[in-house]
């Protein structure tokens, strides 16, 4: 067997459990041995090599060796500190150690398609201790991380066969048997935990009137009555002393700063009422306001200065103005009467900035991932800025790019107008910024110019420039001063402030405790006072033209999160753009009996983020959630597409739901968002995306998760997994690991009682080309998936909108894949399929997703690179959890993944969808059992099951699979794969009281072998059980049936009778064949197929045919010819029984054109319905449907009327009457009327409500 599935020979679930047994498990701690199993090297082409073990992980730490290595949890007492240690058996010495050099973890180069991994030389880390134990949270429990790596050396010579750990903390009471929840999934069997309990939150928001006030600009803002009063904000009446006003602090979260939160503080006013105790229209509030990206004054060592504060996500602050409770807050009044204090000897800072978002190069700058403009070799960019009041030299900030590999450089010359200052030199990736002091600046524009020097190779771009200069206070109203360049001390000053009315000064160093000073002499146009000044202490002098007019106002509700939601098992959180369309799917989570919790994406904002739209806002929501609400929410569900530009810098598309791109790696991790404790680095709790854009995205999902859960489209199909693998050329010609791969998960790791089926692209034929595409398998590809599937998993080269150089798959095809309501689970072990960020063009992963009443249910995507060495764990270990024994949400399965494999790459994978799905799998049944354990071929055999009662079962028997070798391109490079036996007979029959017993025929055409494989699926509405049989032996022992005719055809076109026959342009053949023999459909040719032969085309139709209900003897089938041209056509039929006997048939047809029709697919789904369903159709052209729904006695309980495109439609209706109440149980008349321009439709039925007890 082939070294990789030797080291995967069992499920990781069952070998991770088996490495571990816990000893004891008390209230002050644990005792647990940990068991290795016999090492097997894995050789890499690349001429490394590194030991795998059952039921381990590989660490991937950068700089050391690629190793073994057991992550598990142990459940924790809050707040306490483990001490651990351990006894460990002596070190066994490694067998059969391969040649070649030990392998250092792998780094990734390149990006999409040209992903590849490279080993390094030779470590650069020292080895790692044999156990490390780091404390960590998950999902509102504490826990300890704990790591064991049996090669610990600076080699693989030897390895701990045993050790025992003990961690030990303080009793705390309250334990209990960890029971099946997520934790269960990354903890050892029967340890203890401690369930967390909720704490109650206050919200300083909830139980109030609230104004929301955005403002953009940084100075003094002033709100009246009046312009409140417009705006919607019942204010007016209200008494003045109670008008309270709360901010943040206007910044952007730190990404590295997962603990961060942003609270509210109360800012102080100046209410101008007229003392008459009613806030009225022609009353006034003054307010200082400051946006997020701004000048803030910073004192280091290097002295004071002007720093700019930028924000990636909001360009504005939010200022909360309520009444009606406490008193607010004012502004204190300071005396500044003005007196013989010494004038200010020093100056006053202003500040310019000039920025210009155009390029986004998120590798190079790291501060927004934005720049302006490349500066052009050879030639002179120019960039003006405006000064006012210039009182001296300047400090100029500018700030370049670099991109380009280490070696590339560039040299630029700046010049001031006319004046050099500088020439900067830059070399590789990253950004520069120049502090250029003192400089002479002129009053009015001045131009900043840099002439980049050709012949160099790097890529220079200009980001931004700050402008920092002294300012004459001669000129000073509505102007933000920073005093500077002088000892603190009591001075007096005169400022220039012209205007009407009269003039205030404030001081507005504390931007929550501005003060008013008071005093002040106002004598033409000049403003005279004394104060304590320090440098950077902020001045504003202004008059009522002078104060600025907030950005927007608007009522607001802030606080419903904080005031009433206490816990939930899942939250979705939705952009208000799409909360009506998600809420269905809230409502079917609770039908499966979780509660939920629906939650606005702007409620987070407003009550985590202080009304600032920040990712770290939903951050700091998840980890509130996470540590005070009982019951502790394992799953999130973001709902929403987002994209890399949320300030529409580049793009008109709306920015629904932020992507968390991390600057410099320019990787997206939706992770992020659950890492909510510092220092952490996994998620701590389960979380998918619904990446919709419009409310419609929401409801197609919604609908198609509403037919999935109702298990109304259930067959076959749910018992299916497909293993698609990559061929071997790729970063060398001779990359294996793409088949070895799926060969372990078919082999090793998928529970047996699922039907696998590998699609392999090396069993494609080369064709000529240096580069060339296969189609041949493009098209089987896309027809296969029309086929309906449990899960795909594919396992190979891939970018946003492709698998495989070889175009295997591209977006534009999933169009073509017409699986209807039989949709998988997706998983790419690829990179880049997930790289939903980009804007305007939407990723493979999404678009499966989006797909409407096709495609998938949910994907696992990446969305940056990967590597093999990380992919082949992260897949087999979730392989395990999820298509092992026991169903899993597919969240939670990913999720406790992460966790196991404790690897960074794992985290730039992502799951589209709803993560509460659990894959709609059959129950896992017991063996099956073939008569005599043997397949006889040429003759009739008999397979016998058990089921828990009555139902309808299908059989499938499958000839042998033999093992096959394939030879790389490089012509010495060899895989070996076991090739399974195609579907020798496959038919439904009953199971009276759960005993299946079947004869079937096995073809003569069946290869013999030890590797057949029978199986019965039990088919119940309620759910479905699995038996099966393998591995059998297929043998031929002669005594074969006699049989020497071949079979009966009648084939016709469906929807004609009679001669002529008569059909439109997309005719459906249909064909019933019998043959006491059995009908052989293995597929691949003549003598094995139903084939047939239109117009001298030829068509393998074997998998289109289906035995009768109960009969392995007689059977039908049905197949969708292609668009033909109208005039005469002509298709035969060959046909095979299972001795080999032929017949054949043939059928003369003519096509003329079709009758427009407007309404085609009509569909309702689920039906019978507990809750939200969907009328789903394609309409032929635009057009306004009107669904409505009737008791029997004809009275209407529901209508909705929507206006579509031409094309796929779909119609939710949530399960509620017009009065808001959930129907009774029984039967209802549903009616669907369409008014298009190719005229009207109408489509009417019985639909069934089943309530709940």
């Amino acid at each position: 067997m082939i070294p990789l599935l030797l080291a995967l020979s069992a499920s990781p679930a069952s070998s991770r459990a088996a490495s571990m047994t816990v000893l004891e498990s008390r209230r002050d701690g644990l005792s647990i041995e940990l068991t290795v199993s016999a090492p097997v090297f894995t050789a890499r082409p690349e001429g490394v090599f590194y030991p795998e073990v059952a039921g381990f992980t590989l660490s991937m730490i950068d700089g050391d060796l690629l190793r073994p290595c057991l992550v598990f949890y142990v459940p924790l007492p809050p707040g306490a500190d483990p001490v651990f240690e351990y006894d460990a058996e002596a070190g066994s010495a490694t067998p059969s150690i391969p040649r070649g050099r030990p392998a250092v973890s792998p780094v990734l180069t390149g990006e999409g398609l040209s992903t590849a991994e490279t080993f390094p030389a030779v470590p650069t880390s020292p080895p790692p201790p044999l156990f490390t134990v780091e404390p960590v949270r998950a999902m509102g429990v504490d826990l300890a991380r704990v790591t064991f790596q049996p090669f610990d050396g600076r080699d693989y010579g030897s390895y701990v066969p045993r050790a025992t750990l003990n961690l030990s903390w303080d009793a705390v009471e309250g334990a209990e048997p960890l029971s099946r929840t997520p934790l269960s999934l990354i903890c050892p069997r029967g340890v203890l935990w401690w369930p967390p309990s909720g704490e109650r939150s206050e919200s300083p928001f909830w139980g109030l009137p609230w104004a929301r006030v955005e403002v953009s600009r940084d100075g003094c803002h002033l709100l009246t009555g009046s312009m409140l009063d417009s705006a919607g904000v019942d204010v007016l009446g209200a008494d003045p002393a109670t008008l309270r006003m709360l901010t943040g602090p206007a910044l952007q979260f730190t990404l590295e700063d997962a603990g961060e939160t942003h609270s509210p503080d109360e800012v102080a006013l100046l209410v101008l009422d007229g003392g008459d105790g009613s806030f009225d229209a022609c009353d006034s509030i003054i307010f200082m306001g400051r946006p997020t990206c701004r000048f803030e004054p910073v004192a280091d060592s290097s002295g004071f200065r002007l720093v700019r504060l930028s924000h990636r996500y909001d360009l504005r602050s939010t200022y909360w103005l309520t009444w009606g409770g406490e008193p607010g807050k004012r502004m204190e009044e300071v005396a500044a009467r003005p007196d013989s204090s010494p004038q200010w000897p020093g100056s006053f800072l202003s500040g310019v900035f000039i920025e210009l978002d155009t390029f986004w190069i998120p590798e190079s700058e790291h501060r927004t991932g934005w720049v302006w403009t490349l500066l052009s070799s050879g030639f002179v960019s120019t960039f003006t800025f405006l000064s006012e009041q210039v009182g001296g030299p300047a400090t100029l900030d500018v700030r370049l790019v670099s991109a380009g590999s280490a070696v590339d450089s560039c040299r630029c010359v700046l010049y001031l107008d006319t004046d050099s200052l500088t020439e900067v030199s830059m070399r590789g990736s990253g950004s520069h910024s120049l502090h250029l002091d003192p400089v002479t600046i002129r009053e009015g524009t001045n131009s900043l110019r840099i002439r980049t020097m050709s012949g160099f190779s790097g890529r220079p771009y200009f980001d931004n420039l700050s402008v920092t200069y002294p300012r004459l206070p001669s000129d000073a109203g509505g102007v933000t001063l920073y005093a500077a360049d002088a000892p603190s001390g009591r001075y007096s000053l005169r400022l220039g402030v012209e205007g009407e009315g009269p003039a205030r000064v404030f001081n507005c160093s504390d931007h929550y405790g501005v003060v008013l000073l008071d005093g002040v002499e106002d004598s033409g146009g000049t403003v005279s006072l004394s104060m304590f000044l320090r440098e950077g202490t902020r001045i504003v002098a202004a008059r009522p033209s002078d104060l600025m007019r907030p950005a927007s106002i608007a009522p607001a509700s802030p606080g419903r999160i904080l005031g009433t939601l206490e816990g939930a098992d899942a939250v979705i959180i939705a952009p208000d753009e799409l909360l009506d369309a998600a809420a269905p799917l809230a409502s079917m989570q609770e039908g499966d009996g979780l509660s939920v919790e629906l939650v606005s994406l702007r409620e987070v904002y407003d009550e985590f983020g202080q009304g600032v739209d920040d990712p770290g806002a939903v951050r700091a929501f998840i980890g509130h959630a996470l540590d005070t609400w009982d019951p502790v929410p394992t799953d999130f569900i973001l709902v929403g597409d987002g994209h890399y530009d949320p300030l529409n810098r580049n793009t008109p598309e709306q920015d629904m739901f932020p992507a968390w791109v991390r600057l410099r790696l320019n990787d997206c991790l939706d992770d992020l968002y659950a890492i909510t404790t510092h220092g952490q680095n996994m998620p701590e709790a389960s979380l998918s995306r619904i990446p919709a854009d419009t409310p419609q995205d929401v409801s197609l999902y919604v609908s198609k998760v509403a037919m999935y859960r109702s298990g109304a489209a259930s067959g076959t199909w749910n018992n299916d997994v497909l293993l698609v693998a990559d061929d071997e050329l790729g970063h060398t010609n001779y990359e294996t690991t793409h088949t070895l791969f799926c060969e372990a998960m078919a082999d090793s790791i998928i529970d047996k009682s699922f039907d696998r089926t590998k699609f392999y692209l090396i069993e494609y034929p080369w064709p000529a080309g240096e580069r060339p595409e296969k189609p041949e398998a493009r098209e089987d590809f896309v027809e296969a998936l029309c086929h309906g599937w449990l899960a795909v998993i594919f396992y190979g080269h891939g970018s946003h909108d492709q698998i495989c150089g070889e175009k295997l798959f591209v977006n534009s095809d999933i169009a073509r894949v017409k699986n209807g309501p039989r949709q998988p689970l997706m998983i790419f072990a690829s990179c880049d399929v997930g790289r939903f960020d980009r804007i305007s063009v939407d990723c493979m992963g999404e678009e499966f997703v989006n797909s409407p009443g096709a495609g998938a249910i949910l994907t696992v995507a990446a969305t940056r690179g990967t590597g093999f060495t990380a992919n082949v764990h992260l897949f087999t270990t979730m392989g395990s959890i999820l298509l092992d024994s026991v169903s899993v949400p597919v969240g939670q399965a990913l999720w406790a993944t992460k966790m196991i494999c404790s690897e960074y790459q794992g985290l730039r994978y992502i799951l589209f969808g709803d993560g509460t799905i659990e894959l709609a799998r059959p129950e896992r049944g017991t063996e099956a059992v073939v008569a005599g354990d043997t397949l006889f071929r040429g003759r009739s055999n008999r397979l016998t099951a058990a089921f828990p009662d009555e139902r309808n079962a299908r059989v499938r028997v499958a000839e042998s699979g033999a093992w096959r070798q394939y030879t790389c391109l490089n012509g010495t490079t060899v895989i070996d794969y076991l090739k399974y036996g195609a579907t020798a007979f496959e038919g439904r029959f009953p199971a009276p009281d759960g005993m299946l017993d079947v004869s079937f025929f096995m073809p003569l055409q069946s290869d013999t072998g030890m590797y057949g494989r029978a199986s019965a699926l039990g088919l119940e509405s309620g759910g479905s059980g699995s038996d099966w049989l393998e591995w059998i032996p297929v043998v031929d022992s002669g005594g074969y049936a006699s049989d020497s005719v071949g079979p009966i055809i009648r084939m016709g076109i469906e929807g004609c009778a009679g001669e002529p026959v008569v059909t439109g342009p997309d005719p459906v053949l249909e064909a019933e064949l019998s043959d006491p023999s059995g009908i052989c459909i293995f597929g691949g040719g003549a003598g094995r197929s139903i084939l047939i032969n239109l117009d001298s085309q030829a068509f393998d139709i074997s998998r289109s045919f289906s035995y009768d209900h109960g009969s392995s003897t007689d059977g039908s089938l049905s197949y969708p010819l292609p668009h033909l041209l109208e005039g005469g056509h002509r298709v035969i039929m060959a046909v095979w029984d299972g001795i080999g006997n032929v017949s054949r048939d043939t059928l003369d047809f003519t096509v003329v054109e079709a009758v427009q029709t407007t309404l085609s697919e009509f569909v309702v789904y689920p039906n019978p319905s507990s809750g939200p369903l969907c009328f789903s159709f394609r309409s032929s052209t635009a057009g306004e449907a009107t669904a409505s729904i009737y008791t029997i006695a004809g009275r209407r309980i529901w209508e909705d009327s929507r206006n579509f495109e031409a094309g796929y439609c779909q119609m939710v209706w949530n399960g509620l009457d017009a009065d808001g109440d959930a129907p009774a149980s029984g039967a209802y008349i549903y009616l669907l009327r369409f008014e298009g321009e190719a005229g009207s439709d109408t489509e009417r039925g019985v639909l069934g409500i089943v309530r709940g007890s």
